[in-house]
């Protein structure tokens, strides 16, 4: 059962997944190559959250990155791409003045971070990141690619239709569609699967679930994914990402369990 909370993910809510032509930097290399700042989507650079930003290491996941400090700053695809972008800007001193620096993130096969870097040298200082290390990039011949949706940001209370969809969500799927048509040509198949949160009786769930899986289905198909190579499967809450032991029912049970109540698309 979901409820009107907002909602990012993912991929999986992404806004990230935007037509590409960013940097081609290969996840192993040594040497970090920079697009250049005027390639970039917005005219001047973000002022990042500092704090967020720390965060950042090693082994996380694009669906984290994307949580901590947002979609790539250039136009990166989605599948497989191993480098995003961003321009992100810094406070000098107590100030209004600021200085702009150019970060990157690579990732390996498994769409995991492996290092990040930054174009000036004194922004590492600013920003006094983690140190980072290398890992060797893993093997993404038949590796799928999932994105996750959160249903709190794709359909309304309760709702399934896809007259029940969200602008914001509606805009998530079509940008998928255009992902997929864009960077996994070839592919031989699209799973979508539904989940909702152990609120409400199993039937209900495992309906609603599926109503959602079906819905999305229907959107990339419209967005002119070839229907014969999508399979919609609704589990209903038959595979928790949070349990939440021990919070009382209400409100707080119901922020709970937001991670429970998604939509994943495998491309593989």
């Amino acid at each position: 059962m979901n409820t009107k909370l907002a909602h990012v993910v993912a991929l999986a809510a992404f806004s990230m997944m935007l037509a590409g032509c960013g940097t081609t930097s290969r996840p192993g290399a040594t040497s970090p190559e920079f697009p250049a700042r005027d390639s970039a989507r917005m005219k001047g650079g973000e002022f990042v959250n500092v704090a967020n930003l720390r965060q950042i290491r090693p082994g996380m996941t694009k669906n984290q990155i994307y949580a901590l400090i947002g979609p790539p700053h250039f136009d990166e695809g989605v599948f497989f791409v191993h480098v995003w972008n961003y321009v992100f800007d810094f406070h000098i001193g107590g100030s209004n003045d600021f200085v702009t620096c150019q970060y990157q993130i690579r990732f390996d096969g498994h769409s995991r971070v492996t290092a990040t870097y930054w174009r000036q040298p004194d922004c590492a200082l600013r920003a006094n990141p983690p140190d980072v290390n290398v890992i060797p990039p893993g093997d993404t011949s038949s590796r799928p690619e999932k994105i996750v949706l959160g249903t709190d940001g794709l359909f309304r209370f309760d709702g399934a239709a896809l007259a029940d969809m969200l602008p914001g969500g509606r805009t998530q799927v079509t940008q998928i569609a255009e992902a997929i048509t864009r960077d996994f040509v070839g592919h031989r198949e699209i799973v979508v699967t539904g989940y909702t949160d152990r609120l409400g009786t199993d039937k209900h769930n495992e309906a609603l679930s599926m109503a959602r899986a079906r819905t999305v289905r229907d959107l990339l198909v419209r967005q002119g994914i070839d229907g014969t190579t999508i399979r919609a499967i609704g589990l209903g809450a038959s595979q928790p990402v949070t349990q939440c032991d021990g919070v009382e029912a209400g409100a707080a049970l119901v922020k709970c369990l937001q991670p429970n109540r998604r939509v994943e698309i495998e491309a593989r």
